[in-house]
């Protein structure tokens, strides 16, 4: 893995809204079932190595297989020596994101 590549979400995307906010390019790296219907997902990136979260913080997601539908999520842990981050997503419905997560494996990306 490299050393970090993010690009700024830029000003016309949302607004303006998201200034502070970068673009990730994430891959699985390892899915588990904490307990029946809810999967915790880890993404690893060079884009995260020296990511810092803080509590509370979130991670938007592009839905893949979609046009513009993202999903927020929040950040469970992040290890910024390894550059991964970890989200626990509800699997309840037929939904796009807890489609996707019921069938995500290690390998996928996403953004």
């Amino acid at each position: 893995m490299t050393g970090p590549r993010r690009r700024p979400v830029p000003d016309d995307l949302f607004g303006g809204r998201l200034a502070d906010c970068f673009l990730l390019d994430l891959e699985v790296v390892s899915v588990g079932d904490v307990r029946p219907g809810m999967r915790a997902i880890t993404f690893a990136s060079p884009d995260l190595v020296g990511f810092e979260s803080r509590p509370g913080q979130d991670v938007m997601l592009d839905v893949p297989g979609t046009e513009g539908t993202r999903r927020r999520y929040t950040i469970r842990h992040a290890d910024p020596a390894a550059g991964t981050l970890d989200i626990e997503v509800v699997l309840h419905g037929t939904g796009p994101f807890a489609s996707w997560a019921a069938t995500a494996a290690p390998g996928d990306r996403i953004e």
